[in-house]
C-alpha cells in the first residue's frame, strides 16, 4: 500500500469535478454542480458535487465521499485499485512492492520536516519585519498602503542584512542548513560553509492551498538586482501548481464566483487591500494546467489583471489554453499602463481598477484586437496572417457554437466567407 503522502499527493492532483464529469453531466449551482445520480435512475438532478471540499452526495440515494469513493463506486474498485487509477491519471508513480513502503515513509518524513523548517523561518522573518532591523521595510510597506492586517494575513517578514544571521538561528535550533537550501534559505559556499541567501529583502512567504508555508521570494528593498529571489522547486514546492494567495483568496473566490489574476505579490496585497481579496498571482509568465484545474475547484470565471505591456498580453494569450481546458471562462482586463499595483496606487486608482474590471473584455475579443494591432487587414496577406495567428485561440475552444461565432465575427470583420477563415485555420 502506498504512503499516506502519496495517497494525499494523488488526492491533491485528483479534481473530483474532472473526475466525474467524465460519467456524470454536471452544472453550476450556486457554488456547487449537480447533475444525475449515475448510482440510481432519476429524471431530477439531486447529485451534488462540491469543487471546494472536493466531495459528493447525492441527496435521493445518500451516495457520498472525496474522488476515491467516487471511483471505487462508479468503477467497482477496491481502494488500492481506485489509488492506482487516480495516479496514472495524476502521473504519481505508486510502489508495485511492499518493501518500497519504508522509502515512502523516508519520503513523507522529509518533506514534514521541510513544512517544519518552512514555518520556523516564516516565524523569524515575522519576527525581523516586527523589530528594529526591519524599520526599512516597514516603510516600505507603508508607503505601497499595506497596514499590519496584510502583513498578518499573507505572513510578511524581513530578512536581516548580513551573511549568517538564519543561519546562525538555524544551527541554534538544531536545523538541518542542507534541508535549508532545498527551500532556498541558505547556500553552501565554495569553502563549505553555509551562508543567508536572502538578505536585506521584504519576505514574501508562499504557502500550498492548505496554508503550509512551501517556499519563500525576497524582494530587494533598494536598487540591487536581481529584484526578485525565489525559493527553487523542492520536495514541497513546485511552481506550476502552486497559486500565490490561493490559501487565502480562496473563500472569496468562492463567494464571488472569480478569480483575479495577477502576475506579482504586490499586485495581490494592492487588490486585497482596496477590497478584491479573490485574488492570486500565478508563479510564473503564464498559468498552468494544473494551476487552472485548482481554480476550477472555486469558480468558472477569472479575470487577468497583467501588466499593460506586451509581456503581459503575451501571458495573457499563453493562460488561455489552460484556462479553457479547466472550462474557465476567462476575461482580460485592459489597463492603459502600469501594472494592477501602480493603477491602485493612483488618484482614484480604486474606481478606475473598478472601470477595467467591469470593462474587462472576453478572451477572444482581447486576442482579436491583438491580432488587428500586428496585421494589415487591409492586404490579403495581412487578412491570412491574423487568421493564422488565431488558430490556437480556436483549438482551445471545445464549444462548437462558440467556435462558430468567433469564425462568424472574424469574416465579418476581415469581409472574407466564413468558409474561407475555417479553411484557413485548418491549414493553421
Amino acid at each position: 500500500m502506498a504512503g499516506d503522502e502519496k495517497v494525499e499527493r494523488v488526492r491533491e492532483l485528483s479534481d473530483l469535478t474532472e473526475i466525474v464529469s467524465d460519467y456524470v453531466t454536471l452544472k453550476r449551482q450556486g457554488s456547487n454542480l449537480v447533475g444525475l445520480c449515475p448510482f440510481h435512475d432519476e429524471k431530477t438532478p439531486s447529485f451534488s458535487v462540491s469543487p471546494e471540499r472536493q466531495l459528493f452526495y447525492c441527496f435521493g440515494c445518500q451516495a457520498g465521499g472525496d474522488v476515491f469513493t467516487f471511483v471505487m463506486m462508479i468503477e467497482g474498485m477496491r481502494f488500492p485499485e481506485a489509488l492506482r487509477f487516480l495516479a496514472d491519471r495524476a502521473g504519481v508513480v505508486i510502489p508495485a512492492h511492499p518493501e518500497d513502503a519504508e522509502e515512502i515513509s523516508r519520503d513523507q518524513k522529509r518533506r514534514d520536516y521541510l513544512y517544519r523548517l518552512a514555518e520556523f523561518a516564516t516565524g523569524r522573518f515575522a519576527e525581523n519585519l516586527a523589530g528594529n532591523t526591519g524599520e526599512t521595510a516597514r516603510e516600505y510597506l507603508a508607503s505601497r498602503g499595506v497596514g499590519t492586517e496584510l502583513v498578518k494575513a499573507y505572513r510578511l517578514g524581513y530578512a536581516e542584512p548580513g551573511w549568517s544571521n538564519l543561519v546562525d538561528s538555524l544551527k541554534r535550533g538544531g536545523w538541518s542548513l542542507r534541508a535549508a537550501e532545498y527551500l532556498g534559505l541558505v547556500r553552501k559556499a565554495d569553502a563549505g560553509h553555509h551562508y543567508d541567501w536572502l538578505r536585506d529583502r521584504l519576505i514574501f512567504p508562499i504557502a500550498d492551498v492548505r496554508g503550509r508555508v512551501v517556499a519563500f521570494a525576497g524582494r530587494a528593498l533598494g536598487d540591487e538586482n536581481p529584484k526578485y529571489l525565489n525559493s527553487p522547486e523542492n520536495p514541497i514546492f513546485t511552481k506550476g501548481r502552486t497559486w500565490y494567495g490561493l490559501d487565502i483568496a480562496r473563500e472569496a473566490i468562492r463567494r464571488r464566483d472569480r478569480g483575479i489574476i495577477v502576475e506579482g505579490y504586490t499586485d495581490v496585497l494592492a487588490c486585497a487591500r482596496e477590497g478584491w481579496p479573490e485574488v492570486v498571482a500565478c508563479m510564473g509568465t503564464a498559468v498552468t494546467p494544473d494551476q487552472a484545474r485548482m481554480l476550477a475547484r472555486y469558480t468558472r470565471n477569472a479575470f487577468a489583471a497583467f501588466d499593460a505591456d506586451d509581456a503581459g498580453a503575451r501571458a495573457a494569450l499563453r493562460s488561455f489554453r489552460s484556462f479553457a481546458a479547466s472550462g474557465i471562462d476567462l476575461k482580460v482586463m485592459r489597463f492603459g499602463s502600469g501594472d494592477p499595483a501602480d493603477v491602485l496606487a493612483g488618484e482614484d486608482g480604486k474606481q478606475q481598477f473598478e472601470e477595467v474590471l467591469r470593462d474587462a473584455a472576453g478572451y477572444f475579443a482581447f486576442a482579436w484586437d491583438q491580432v488587428l494591432g500586428t496585421y494589415d487587414i487591409g492586404s490579403a496577406r495581412g487578412k491570412a496572417r491574423a487568421v493564422a495567428s488565431m488558430a490556437p485561440v480556436l483549438a482551445a475552444e471545445d464549444d462548437p457554437v462558440v467556435r462558430s461565432d468567433y469564425i462568424r465575427r472574424m469574416a465579418e470583420e476581415l469581409r472574407l466567407p466564413e468558409e474561407a477563415v475555417r479553411t484557413g485555420l485548418r491549414r493553421a
